[in-house]
This record gives C-alpha cells, structure tokens and sequence, in this order.
C-alpha cells in the first residue's frame, strides 16, 4: 500500500458514519495517508467513538465547538 506524505483530519460528534467513511478510506485504491486523526467535537466524552478496529486512527479530543 503506497503511503503519500499527507494527514487526513477527520472532526466528527461520533455518528456512525465516520465508521463507514474510514473502512471506505482503507479500501481506497488510491495513496493512503500517513496519519489519519480524528477530533472528537463533542462538548463532553459519550460513548466510544464508532472506529473500525484495525486502521491506526489517532483521536483527539477538542471539548466542542
């Protein structure tokens, strides 16, 4: 898998569609990134966040908006 030289950030408030948007990104024919990061929007931490289980993800969080 060819790795360009770019991060992915990702904000979300934890819907399941960021779950689909990065199993989709791995299934990508195109470069993956080197990083991918998610930021957690939401005003206080809930429930796990919907991340498939085996992309490298790193999460930050930001206390909302």
């Amino acid at each position: 898998m060819r790795h360009d030289d770019y991060t992915l950030v990702i904000p979300t408030v934890g819907r399941e569609s960021l779950r689909r948007l990065l199993i989709a990104l791995r299934e990508s024919m195109g470069p993956q990134p080197l990083e991918v990061v998610v930021v957690d929007d939401r005003p206080r931490p809930g429930d796990d966040l919907p991340l498939p289980d085996d992309p490298p993800v790193r999460v930050l969080c930001s206390g909302g908006r």
